[in-house]
């Protein structure tokens, strides 16, 4: 499987935020290039997630942080047509990773997880993830 094109979750993205491990995101670019791919609608679900309350308490610097997340991802353009997603708000990222041919879905999202895969798309857990590049 080709792992030199990868999406993640926004799920991700807000974990790394919160345990303050955005550095892991460079990890992935730098030693091993990666590209990692993101689009509007996930820029827009990351700024909503953290201008809510029960996170927004926990972090300040929030542009920061997704201005960091911007510098480091390919923001692409993306069809909207899949829609077989558990939750019709992930539908986006399997529109994604067809977009880049990605064969690589890393989230945190159970009911994802689940799913295995789709297609080519294989839909991994970051630890499992980590596994694979190494």
């Amino acid at each position: 499987m080709k792992t030199d094109k990868v999406v993640f979750d926004t799920n991700y993205y807000i974990h790394l935020i919160l345990k303050n491990k955005l550095e892991e995101l460079v990890y992935f670019y730098s030693d091993f290039n990666i590209q990692i791919f993101t689009c509007k609608r996930q820029i827009d679900e990351i700024t909503d997630v953290l201008t809510r309350r029960k996170i927004s308490k926990y972090i300040s610097a929030s542009q920061e942080y997704l201005n960091f997340i911007q510098k480091i991802t390919i923001e692409i353009e993306i069809d909207e047509r899949f829609d077989r997603a558990p939750d019709v708000k992930d539908n986006y990222l399997f529109d994604l990773c067809y977009t880049v041919k990605s064969y690589c879905l890393v989230t945190g999202d159970k009911p994802l997880l689940n799913m295995k895969s789709v297609n080519k798309i294989n839909i991994l857990s970051i630890t499992a993830y980590k596994k694979l590049i190494k």
